[in-house]
């Protein structure tokens, strides 16, 4: 019952929104499904009970394999990037690593009764229950253990560029910038349990966590500060695209942000079992599963008025002042206006509503306080509603056209 209050109200406080359709894609099973596969593709899935499945290229059937396990797998990943070499990450240590699902072969921890999330950095690193993070060069044994500084299950990491942050109960926010041999915590303003992490370009990440928590760091996870997510539901997982974010949770709940994490809409997926994992496909296709076997797929980019839930106000214009696009709606031209309190390269695109780019507006250098003007020609594109998304090494932001 909690959930189903949870998700009402969510619903009745949130914006109406174009929402997308989802696919139920079943795989006729009742286990919990607890992760999916991150740039991998055809996906996999794996979940409660040693259940592992993955999709045929078109998405159209499923597979289930015999991991040689009935432990619970909590964690996917591929080593190394683009290979097909696949490991699953499961309670007590459990790990198996396999090429096409048909053999699957150990790699366990061994004395350890931890569960871990494994993340590729050029080897694998295993993030423990415990506060435990082990790494394994070129992913065979031995497992070294690094120290983390701390016994908070740490329940999920990701890796951009050279940086990798962990995130796990009690607000705990690990950082590292030396191949995962090296840790130090970084304050994140909470003691809530934070559940899942991830990042995109201009150094943004974003954390979500226990009671609808969303945290946003813009300088590369160095500090964070919390935004609106227009829920108090917990937030699972985590998936990134371009300028965008998902998030998932209890009671069916998803969230997407448009505006690199600073502002968030509802999207209604139809179901009220709690989601563990999301992940995002090529053509602008999103996966997400949870319990007793739910699994649905939807094919979405840009909402163009995925607006702040809740009725509250969006977070301030930090270091950045993007007007609203005039004339709108538009027959021929409308424009907006851009400053920035510091010099910094910035894109402009318009895209539509599946995420497709249909025109550059700008893409250079812009000096500190000149007002620069981003104007949008219709030069044949059809009626619609479009988004002008604009992304600096500092900011994100997007406001949405109308063309009559």
């Amino acid at each position: 019952m909690k959930r189903s209050v949870l998700l009402l109200a969510f619903l009745l406080a949130a914006p109406a929104l174009a929402q997308p359709t989802w696919e139920v894609v079943d795989l006729g099973t009742t286990e919990d499904l607890l992760a999916l596969s991150a740039l991998v593709e055809p996906p996999w899935v794996v979940g409660t009970n040693g259940f592992v499945a993955r999709a045929s290229a078109d998405l159209g059937t499923w597979t289930t394999f015999d991991a040689g396990t009935d432990t619970d797998l909590v964690s996917f990943s591929r080593y190394p990037l683009g290979s097909e070499r696949f490991y699953v990450g499961g309670r007590a240590g459990i790990v198996r690593h396999t090429f096409d699902g048909s053999s699957w072969f150990d790699h366990d921890i061994p004395d350890t009764t931890q569960d871990y999330v494994l993340r590729y950095n050029g080897g694998l690193v295993a993030f423990g229950s415990e506060g435990d993070i082990r790494t394994s060069f070129n992913a065979i044994p031995p497992w070294v253990i690094q120290e983390s500084g701390t016994t908070a299950s740490l329940n999920d990491a990701f890796l951009r560029g050279d940086t990798f942050i962990a995130v796990g109960d009690e607000g705990t926010i690990l950082r590292s910038t030396l191949q995962a041999e090296t840790w130090a915590a970084v304050e994140s303003g909470t003691t809530a349990n934070l559940h899942a992490v991830g990042a995109m370009v201009g150094d943004v990440w974003v954390a979500v966590g226990e009671g609808g928590l969303v945290l946003k760091s813009n300088d590369n996870g160095l500090t964070w500060t919390p935004r609106n997510s227009g829920t108090t539901a917990t937030l699972y997982d985590l998936a990134e695209r371009s300028f965008d974010f998902l998030a998932v949770g209890e009671g069916g709940l998803v969230i997407k942000s448009e505006t690199r994490g600073d502002t968030w809409c509802f999207l209604d997926t139809g179901t009220t079992a709690t989601l563990y994992a999301a992940t995002r496909l090529s053509s602008n296709r999103w996966l997400v599963a949870g319990e007793g076997g739910v699994l649905l797929l939807a094919q979405f980019g840009a909402l163009g008025n995925c607006v702040p839930v809740s009725g509250e106000e969006a977070a301030p214009e930090v270091g950045y002042t993007l007007s609203a696009a005039w004339p709108n709606p538009m027959t021929q031209r409308t424009a907006l206006s851009l400053s920035v309190d510091r010099p910094q390269h910035v894109t402009a695109e318009v895209v539509d509503l599946l995420g497709r780019r249909v025109a550059l507006l700008f893409d250079g250098p812009i000096a500190t306080g000149a007002v620069h003007t981003l104007t949008l020609e219709r030069r044949g594109l059809p009626s619609g509603t479009y988004l002008v998304r604009v992304a600096g090494e500092t900011f994100g932001a997007s406001r949405r056209v109308t063309l009559l």
